[in-house]
């Protein structure tokens, strides 16, 4: 087994590591002592879903096989965020826009914002995880609540947009993106942004 991370090939010594994930998870601990993260796991030149990483960490070490490892520094992730935050504050003005995309028979592109939407917030929530790596606060207050009450808030108001969506209520679904949901994402994002700064 050859190991590279971001191109260089480690040398290691084997301990007492009998599968590829005891490897691999060693090497996880002292990335983040040097506070990196393991972004990207490629096997032979292929990338790995989180279906083929689970399999690949049951492998035994004496696998013949090349795994490359990509890395990205708490600096580095605490620029993916400020990314983040600007495109999610561009999405929660765009919100106001999802009743006139409704009115307009465009019902699909509302739910493509909310989806859009869904997943940069995801991110968002992932990346505030590696506070070792980024060495941001682990439990972030915002306007007195945790990040995770905002996610909970967050994840309701979507689930009654889309509730709305369903049943082509426009005004409800105005009302809960314009006035509830943008407001919200703002406070969370502003309040990120104020952390990373």
């Amino acid at each position: 087994m050859i190991i590279k991370i971001n191109g260089e090939e480690l040398s290691y010594t084997l301990e007492n590591e009998k599968t590829v994930g005891e490897v691999l998870g060693s090497i996880e601990e002292a990335c983040c002592r040097e506070h990196e993260t393991i972004v990207q796991v490629a096997v032979d030149g292929k990338e790995l879903s989180s279906h083929e990483l689970d399999l690949l960490f049951k492998q035994p070490v004496d696998a013949d096989i090349i795994i490359e490892l990509s890395t990205f520094s708490g600096v580095e992730i605490r620029n993916y965020m400020k990314g983040l935050t600007q495109e999610l504050s561009k999405c929660a003005d765009d919100f106001e826009q999802i009743p006139v995309y409704m009115q307009t028979g465009k019902d699909m592109q509302a739910l493509k914002l909310l989806g859009v939407f869904s997943e940069k917030l995801n991110e968002l929530y992932r990346s505030l995880l590696l506070s070792d790596v980024t060495e941001l606060p682990f439990d972030i207050q915002i306007e007195g609540k945790s990040v995770h009450e905002y996610q909970k808030e967050i994840t309701a108001l979507l689930r009654d947009i889309v509730s709305s969506i369903e049943e082509k209520d426009i005004i409800q679904v105005g009302d809960l993106a314009e006035y509830e949901l943008a407001p919200l994402v703002k406070t969370l994002i502003n309040g990120v942004s104020l952390t990373l700064n």
